[in-house]
């Protein structure tokens, strides 16, 4: 059979992430404006809180597991280091979620006091879990899934 006409894998990567953040963002300038989804405080702990435990958890594989779930080849091996570091990723990322929630509504409940304070101590919370969900789930849980569909022997060690 032709495979002239299937899309590389690269290139469905690229479209599928482009289509993605493109529907996330329409969806966010339709509903309201854009700048009311970025928090830095949420970003810290959802985004540079992920890099950083990562990088403390996986040393400078965390970079060669990248470039190996962006590469168009790989051997069995770097692909199976490169599934796990993005798997532990994408668990820290949802484990920094929740921390940001929790952090945000602990926040929340000591200053409910003064009503001016909750609405951004409650964006800490709920941003800090849109950005812990939109990296595990739209992007490290589908780049690991992507290595395993190239190399199906690749899997979570026991």
């Amino acid at each position: 059979m032709d495979n002239t006409s299937q899309p590389s894998s690269r290139t469905s990567m690229v479209i599928g992430t482009l289509g993605g953040v493109g529907l996330l963002l329409a969806a966010m300038i339709l509903g309201s404006r854009l700048a009311l989804f970025i928090n830095l405080p949420s970003v810290g702990i959802s985004v540079v809180g992920l890099f950083l435990v990562a990088y403390l958890t996986s040393g400078n594989t965390l970079w060669q597991a990248l470039r190996t779930a962006y590469s168009a080849q790989s051997t069995v091996e770097d692909a199976a280091q490169s599934y796990v570091v993005l798997k532990r990723m994408q668990h820290i990322a949802f484990t920094l979620g929740a921390f940001g929630m929790l952090s945000g509504c602990v926040t929340m409940l000591s200053v409910s006091g003064d009503p001016r304070e909750i609405g951004p101590s409650l964006a800490v919370a709920l941003l800090s879990f849109y950005y812990a969900t939109l990296l595990a789930g739209f992007w490290l849980g589908p780049l690991a899934d992507r290595l395993q569909r190239c190399h199906p022997e690749v899997s979570m060690p026991n």
